[in-house]
């Protein structure tokens, strides 16, 4: 039998708009490794991931291109 706990979690920083708060972003979490979750705020989804360079992997997600596909 799989168990499946939920767990409450309280988010350290959130940022309410990624396109308006895209340099606060990048310069917040310069230099940190870390655990983050983007929340689309109209489905309700939301993606969790983990990076050691999180500058390198915010630039990635809030590239333009990557944004559009």
């Amino acid at each position: 039998m799989l168990e499946v706990y939920v767990l409450n979690t309280v988010p350290v920083i959130t940022y309410l708009d990624v396109i308006s708060d895209r340099d606060k972003i990048l310069n917040e979490n310069r230099g940190k490794s870390g655990i983050y979750r983007w929340t689309n705020v109209h489905s309700k989804k939301s993606y969790v991931g983990s990076s050691t360079n999180l500058t390198r992997r915010f630039l990635y997600y809030l590239n333009t291109n990557y944004m559009l596909s």
